[in-house]
C-alpha cells in the first residue's frame, strides 16, 4: 500500500468509519463477467486491427518472404504488450496479434515440399513461443501446439504412441520439482500445463485417427519406422519413473512394509 493509501486509511479509522490493519493488497480483480467482455473485446479489436492490415498489404502476402517479414512486426508488439503491466483487454489483444503472426508464418512456408518439415518449423517456432512470450495462456497453448506439431512431423515413423510416452518424464519431474526453479517459475508453470494436457490428448489420440488421418500425410523418401515394442518399453519405464519419483517426494522407503503392501496389491490387481 502506498503512503497515501495509509494516510488516508488512517482517517478513516479516526472518524471510526473502518476497522483493522490497512488493506495490502493494490490490486483490484474484475468479476468474471468483466474480464469475459474485456476479452471479447480484445479479440475483436485485434481483428479488425488485422483485417485492416491484410486488405491494405493483401496483394504482397502472395510472396512468402513477405509474410514471414509481417509475422516479425506482429510478434514483437505481443510480447512488448505482455511484458507490460496491463489487463484482460490488453492481453487478449497480444494473443490475438501472436495468433496472427502465427497464421502468416505458416503461410510463408505454407509452399515448401516436405510436410514434416513444415510440422517441425511449426513446432520449432513455438516451442521459442513457450520460452519468450510472457503470459501463461501463451505459453500453454504454445506448448500443446509445438508438442502436437513435432509428433505429427515424426508420425510416419510411428513415433506418436513413442512422443506420448516420452513427454511423461518431464511432465512428471516440472509437476513434483515446480517450485524448485524460482526464477524461471512462470515458464515452468505453462510449460508443465501444456505438456500435461498434450500427453492426455497424444494418449487418447487413437479415438480421433480416422477423422485426422490427413495430417499423418507423408512425402518423404526417408522412412525409418520406429518398432511398436520400443512404444511400450518407453511407457513402463515412465511408469516406472513415475512410481519412484513419487515414493521420493512422499519420502517413502523402498524397504518400509507400507511400500512392498503397495507393491504387493498393484500385482494383484
Amino acid at each position: 500500500m502506498t503512503t497515501s493509501m495509509a494516510i488516508f486509511w488512517e482517517k478513516l479509522q479516526q472518524v471510526n468509519l473502518v476497522q483493522g490493519k490497512n488493506p495490502t493488497q493494490d490490486t483490484v480483480h474484475s468479476p468474471w463477467f468483466i474480464k469475459l467482455l474485456l476479452a471479447i473485446s480484445g479479440w475483436l479489436g485485434a481483428i479488425f486491427l488485422l483485417g485492416f492490415i491484410l486488405l491494405a498489404v493483401h496483394s504482397l502476402l502472395e510472396e512468402p518472404i513477405t509474410a514471414f517479414m509481417l509475422s516479425i512486426p506482429l510478434f514483437i508488439s505481443a510480447y512488448l504488450i505482455l511484458r507490460a503491466p496491463n489487463n484482460e483487454f490488453y492481453e487478449h489483444l497480444a494473443l490475438a496479434l501472436s495468433l496472427a503472426g502465427q497464421g502468416l508464418f505458416v503461410l510463408s512456408i505454407f509452399e515448401w515440399g516436405s510436410v514434416e518439415l513444415i510440422w517441425l518449423s511449426i513446432g520449432i517456432l513455438q516451442a521459442l513461443l513457450t520460452y519468450f512470450m510472457p503470459s501463461f495462456l501463451h505459453r500453454i497453448f504454445s506448448t500443446i501446439i509445438a508438442t502436437l506439431c513435432i509428433t505429427i512431423g515424426f508420425s510416419s515413423n510411428g513415433a506418436i504412441h513413442f512422443v506420448a510416452s516420452i513427454i511423461i518424464f518431464p511432465a512428471v519431474w516440472f509437476c513434483l520439482y515446480e517450485f524448485v526453479f524460482t526464477q524461471q517459475y512462470k515458464r515452468v508453470k505453462g510449460l508443465m500445463y501444456g505438456l500435461i494436457i498434450s500427453m492426455v490428448i497424444l494418449n487418447c489420440s487413437h479415438i480421433f485417427n480416422r477423422d485426422l488421418d490427413w495430417l499423418f500425410f507423408s512425402t518423404s523418401d526417408i522412412n525409418i519406422q520406429i518398432p511398436v515394442w520400443i512404444s511400450h518399453i518407453t511407457y513402463v519405464l515412465a511408469i516406472i519413473f513415475t512410481s519412484w519419483q513419487l515414493l521420493l517426494a512422499t519420502k517413502i522407503h523402498i524397504k518400509k512394509p507400507l511400500f512392498n503392501t503397495i507393491v504387493f496389491l498393484s500385482f494383484l490387481f
